[in-house]
Formats: structure tokens, sequence, C-alpha cells
């Protein structure tokens, strides 16, 4: 057990053993593979969530700007270097540089950071009924999405990360927004 423990780490195990309570090492372990199992079942949810977005975003912008390379006119900077770093790891690669390689390049917090209050005018006017067609319309607003879609990033970095979830009291509440965010 001993060896076990070692190979995870104590700095890996800390947050499992909080400072105010006395467990021991057994029960610290069993609360890492708890949290294992949990970030676990969270998979599917936050990989439909991630290619939803991925999808379903582009596929507005393309369908309202009526050009498939928007990709190189709308960004704020740091979205522009991103892209610019997408194209070279991609020309590197030897790979297209298609808008389907390009989308499928960038990561699940870049398509967060379009919500961000700068593309306000420029994507969300026009793109949230497409991009959410089920969400009632009072709450259809990108300041509402964004804020959701942030505390889901959270969450979705803490899984990806293998950081402690176990100990979140709205990881129910949590899943559910995840659902119906990708309902």
């Amino acid at each position: 057990f001993g060896l076990l423990l070692n190979a995870i780490s104590e700095n890996r195990l800390a947050p499992y053993h909080p400072r105010i309570e006395s467990v021991n090492d057994l029960t610290c372990y069993v609360r890492y593979l708890w949290n294992t199992v949990l970030s676990e079942s969270l998979y599917p949810s936050l990989h439909g969530l991630g290619v939803t977005l991925r999808n379903n975003i582009p596929n507005a912008i393309t369908q309202e700007l009526g050009q498939e390379n928007w990709f190189d006119h709308i960004w704020a900077e740091p979205e522009r270097k991103v892209l610019e770093e997408i194209k070279d790891r991609l020309t590197r690669q030897r790979k297209s540089l298609d808008i389907g390689q390009i989308v499928a390049s960038y990561s699940f917090g870049f398509w967060v950071s379009l919500l961000n209050r700068r593309y306000e005018n420029v994507l969300w006017a026009k793109l949230l009924k497409p991009i959410c067609p089920y969400m009632p319309n009072r709450e259809r607003t990108r300041n509402t999405l964004s804020r959701r879609l942030n505390r889901i990033h959270k969450l979705r970095n803490r899984v990806f990360h293998h950081e402690p979830i176990w100990h979140r009291s709205h990881l129910i509440q949590n899943h559910e927004d995840l659902l119906e965010t990708i309902s």
C-alpha cells in the first residue's frame, strides 16, 4: 500500500486529506479513487458538449457570414494569436489548413472564450438562436450562456487535469447544467 501511495504522490493526495480532519491513508486513497470514478462518469457529457460546441458554433458562423474562412476575419488579438499558432502547427505537421482541421484544433476553452463580451455585437446578436434553439428565450443571452459555459469549463478542467471534484457540493447541479447545455 505504501508503494502505491508513493507512486500517486503526497502532493496529489493532499486534497483528499484535509488538515481539519483526522483521516488515515486508506480513507485518503478511497477518496482519490472515488474522485476518479466521479470524473470518469462526467467524460461522456463533457465530450458531448465539446463536440456540440465545436460543431454548432462554426456551422452557425459560416451560415451567418456566408463564408467558410470566417476565422481569418473576426478575431480579437488573443484569438488571432491562437489561430496563427494552430496554422503554424498544422503546417509543421503537413496537414491541410481547411476549416475542418482548424476547427478541430481549437480547445474547449477557445469556444467558451467566444462568448466573452468582446464578441457580443460581432457574433451573438444573430447566432444565439441557431446555436441554442431550445434554450428558453428569457435565458438565451450571451451573458447567461457565457457564465454557464465558464462554470462547466472550470469543472471540465478539473476533471481532465485529474484534480479533485469529489467534495463539490454542486456537482449534481453542474452535471444537470452540462446536460441541459448540450440539449
